[in-house]
């Protein structure tokens, strides 16, 4: 056979294989908060196969890491660019942005591929005597609403004589299916890329 035969012959293969697991194994999703010393620390990872997407929250700044494994490939901070005056009267296009039904049937597909893994930590909490006590009783009655399932283990303990807020907790669903996902996606920018021939002049825009 031809190198260049058994070249796509083995690409072929991989991205059969790639689409096979994308569909297979879920991906995780991640939540994590931490207090400590008057400082709260939050992100938000979206794990695959040692590949993560971790949006933090770090000394109130958004952060944007791309990790392998433990190995950050690519950090950066996200930080918010002011667009600079337009010298034209070009209007920007709207044909890329979603319709309101596919933005809807893709929270559905997400939602409907979503399942609960667990929810574990501790906090103290300490924000004065009746504020403590009212959000205290409302994790109570919570606590005891919700019914009893192992994989829910979080504590929170009341602190009445001086201000505190520490701890830390970590929620992880699971998403099964990222390939159908991945596949809503595509399927969205290719209406809206069709929505954007449709319309060259973009909303708004007048007929000469």
């Amino acid at each position: 056979m031809h190198p260049l035969l058994w070249l796509l012959f083995v690409l072929a293969t991989l991205l059969l294989l790639l689409a096979v697991a994308l569909y297979v194994i879920p991906a995780r999703i991640t939540g994590f908060f931490r207090a400590t010393g008057g400082e709260i620390l939050i992100s938000a990872a979206l794990s695959w196969c040692g590949f993560s997407l971790v949006f933090s929250l770090e000394h109130g700044k958004p952060v944007l890491t791309i990790r392998w494994l433990r190995w950050d490939v690519v950090k950066r901070p996200l930080e918010r660019k002011h667009p600079r005056p337009a010298e034209g009267k070009e209007k920007p296009s709207r044909g890329w942005r979603p319709s309101l039904p596919e933005v809807l049937r893709l929270i559905g597909l997400v939602a409907g591929s979503l399942s609960f893994s667990r929810f574990r930590g501790h906090l103290l909490l300490g924000l004065g005597p009746a504020a403590t006590g009212r959000l205290y009783g409302y994790w109570t009655a919570l606590r005891h609403a919700a019914p009893g399932d192992d994989r829910v283990s979080f504590t929170v303990t009341p602190v009445f004589d001086h201000e505190v807020l520490e701890g830390e907790g970590e929620l992880v669903l699971l998403l099964h299916r990222p390939l159908s996902i991945i596949l809503g996606i595509l399927r969205i920018l290719a209406g809206s890329r069709r929505r954007a021939v449709r319309s060259p002049a973009g909303a708004g825009g007048s007929p000469a």
